[in-house]
């Protein structure tokens, strides 16, 4: 093989981050999986709480009358089942815009109203319908006891570069912030260290 020898993983990040360089490359779609991994101790460092749950590409808002939506990238819910954490990750500053934004901040402003309209959908979507059995898993997975969850907390967090900051909170004071670069080195150093053992 050609990285025999050498560290793989070592390989594999040079390579991702290399080809970030190019206009087309999508970079973020790569690092997603790397991220969702390490989420929970991500979490767990920022929040101080634990978290069971995480739903990649959640529902963030509906069209009127359909079933298209948006999606964030990702649900948290903490293992009390009372706190939600919505998560957008961003690998380049420059792709997150005031679109998206103010959809996040219209969610947390009305987060009880949300959470029934987008959990109704997903029950409606469970019951019939195309994909009928990956929104019965959607479901189970925000569900205990057969029953939707009733959090009382809701938190936006953006994983984003450092020069996005200033950006998001300017946006809401309420909005949460880590720096992907940070987490990006740590995750990094972990899965190194690991293979060097």
């Amino acid at each position: 093989m050609r990285n025999e020898g050498k560290l793989w993983f070592s390989e594999l990040f040079k390579l991702l981050e290399n080809n970030k360089n190019y206009p087309k490359y999508q970079f973020e779609r790569r690092a997603d999986i790397f991220i969702n991994h390490f989420l929970k101790d991500i979490l767990k460092e920022k929040f101080c709480d634990d978290f069971n749950v995480i739903v990649p590409e959640f529902p963030l808002l509906y069209v009127a009358n359909s079933h298209r939506c948006s999606n964030m990238d990702y649900l948290a819910i903490s293992k009390s089942k009372q706190k939600i954490i919505i998560i957008e990750l961003k690998t380049d500053g420059g792709s997150l815009t005031d679109y998206q934004v103010s959809n996040y901040k219209k969610v947390k402003e009305n987060s009880l109203e949300w959470w029934k309209g987008v959990t109704d959908k997903i029950i409606a979507r469970a019951a019939r319908g195309t994909f009928k059995r990956k929104f019965e898993f959607l479901l189970s997975a925000i569900s205990e006891n057969n029953q939707v969850i009733t959090p009382s907390i809701f938190e936006v967090l953006f994983i984003a570069p450092d020069d996005s900051e200033s950006y998001i909170k300017s946006k809401d004071v309420g909005f949460h912030f880590i720096s992907f670069e940070k987490e990006w080195a740590k995750i990094k150093t972990k899965l190194i260290q690991a293979e060097q053992e």
